[in-house]
């Protein structure tokens, strides 16, 4: 459980030199960091997959716990050909937390479908562990910083956020809601503002000729 009011991801994030760099002095992310990005969805959403292989799609990422418990109650996610169900998530820093911490004799969660992480320490499924949740790790496939966004922000917006002088801002006080099948995904943590304008008129001009060859 952790206070939504704190964006440690951002925070931690701002004071990282280069995008895929998400390690503190230990060579791990704080687990109330590991919390945000989930939180905020700042993932490669079509690269989800368990630790066994299964593909995740994420139609709600769930509700922050303020009692206790998992720490994200009533998610909608979709893992491998199931239908899409709702149920909890719990975070922590690697998959051996679930024994560790005692949450598989935890009757409160006893509604977690995943256990996302960091680091999945036992690829597969986990030995000793008869029941227990789906894991996803976070690893390798984390989107653009929210870091990133607010150096771009000539504006000031986020800095208003913060502030609170602008309510139900998108990352700040409001969860950011990827497109599930985006035409076009830009990295922004990779890529300078005018080679991701050229990589939108490049798919721009793609689809205009795709179009006109359809019409001829």
């Amino acid at each position: 459980m952790f206070s939504p009011s704190e964006n440690f991801y951002a925070a931690w994030r701002t004071q990282c030199v280069t995008a895929n760099v998400l390690h503190d002095e230990n060579g791990t992310p704080a687990e109330r960091l590991l919390q945000a990005v989930w939180q905020h969805q700042r993932l490669q959403r079509d690269q989800l997959k368990t630790a066994d292989g299964k593909i995740v799609r994420i139609f709600h990422p769930g509700f922050v716990s303020v009692e206790g418990g998992p720490d994200f109650c009533g998610a909608i996610i979709q893992i491998g050909d199931d239908a899409p169900r709702a149920g909890d998530v719990e975070v922590d820093l690697r998959s051996g937390g679930w024994r560790a911490h005692g949450h598989d004799k935890n009757k409160h969660f006893q509604n977690v479908m995943l256990h996302v992480v960091w680091d999945e320490e036992f690829p597969g499924a986990r030995p000793g562990v008869q029941s227990s949740p789906e894991v996803l790790s976070l690893k390798n496939v984390l989107d653009a910083p929210l870091a990133d966004a607010e150096r771009r922000d000539v504006k000031g917006l986020y800095r208003r956020a913060r502030m609170g002088q602008l309510k139900n801002f998108t990352g700040i006080d409001s969860p950011y809601e990827p497109p599930e099948q985006p035409e076009i995904h830009l990295d922004m943590s990779q890529l300078s503002i005018e080679d991701a304008a050229a990589r939108v008129i490049d798919h721009l001009r793609r689809v205009h000729s795709a179009a006109a060859a359809l019409g001829s």
